[in-house]
């Protein structure tokens, strides 16, 4: 089955935190992480159900490398991205958008 993938805004407002984040550090970090960041959509976009089951019908992909996950919710023919969350962040901030 072909699902129509849609990022929600606050997942771009994450990758560009974690991107600027990694800007600081080194350029090629950055990069990686736009790099891997378009992997894991790939991915999920492939075959949705490999990745992880969370509650509330969630699911999550780990960014390669990185302390990352992508979580996202498939309806019925729509993945919709929420977000780019970093391990460390409080759990579940995501959930209100």
């Amino acid at each position: 089955m072909v699902y129509k993938l849609t990022l929600l805004d606050g997942t771009l407002e994450d990758l560009d935190i974690a991107y600027n984040w990694y800007h600081q550090i080194h350029i090629e970090l950055a990069n990686e992480l736009v790099f891997r960041f378009k992997n894991a959509l790939s991915q999920i976009e492939y075959n949705p159900f490999l990745s992880q089951n969370l509650s509330s019908g969630f699911r999550k992909v780990n960014l390669y490398r990185f302390p990352y996950k992508l979580i996202f919710e498939i309806r019925e023919t729509e993945i919709i991205v929420v977000a780019l969350a970093h391990h460390k962040r409080k759990a579940g901030y995501w959930k209100n958008r």
